[in-house]
């Protein structure tokens, strides 16, 4: 769901690394988006669809959010810790 909804938003995955308790997700967006809006259809849209699917599980395992509220974005470089090819591994190795 989440290759969808970046596929639909025209998002470009780069890495995606998900884990029982976390996602790491490295993309790119046209910049007429922020963050926060990237987030919002991304966490919004995964987990509408997901309630949609599966009703019978909103009480027992979603109860009032399926994602937490939190998030971190940082932005890559070309250079230093940041590169992408180094954030790349990193959420690959994860």
């Amino acid at each position: 769901m989440i290759r969808f909804c970046a596929q639909v938003n025209r998002f470009d995955i780069q890495e995606l690394n998900i884990q029982p308790d976390y996602v790491h997700l490295v993309l790119s967006a046209s910049p007429s988006y922020s963050p926060a809006q990237i987030m919002q259809l991304m966490k919004g849209g995964t987990s509408n669809k997901l309630r949609k699917l599966f009703p019978e599980l909103i009480e027992t395992i979603w109860s009032t959010s399926f994602w937490s509220e939190g998030y971190y974005v940082g932005t890559v470089g070309t250079v230093g810790k940041r590169d992408i090819n180094t954030v790349l591994e990193y959420v690959r190795n994860q």
